[in-house]
């Protein structure tokens, strides 16, 4: 399954989840980006 990351109004992806994981460790996504399921269309 693919997530879309949202920063500033902008949508980055589709990424994997460990694609995630491994931009969280290295600091590229923080706490007041939104995140959601490709398909979803839900930002949480």
């Amino acid at each position: 399954m693919k997530h879309l990351i949202q920063r500033a109004g902008q949508e980055y992806g589709p990424h994997s989840i460990e694609e995630i994981r491994r931009y969280v460790d290295q600091g590229n996504i923080v706490t007041s980006d939104l995140a959601k399921e490709e398909a979803s269309g839900k930002l949480s």
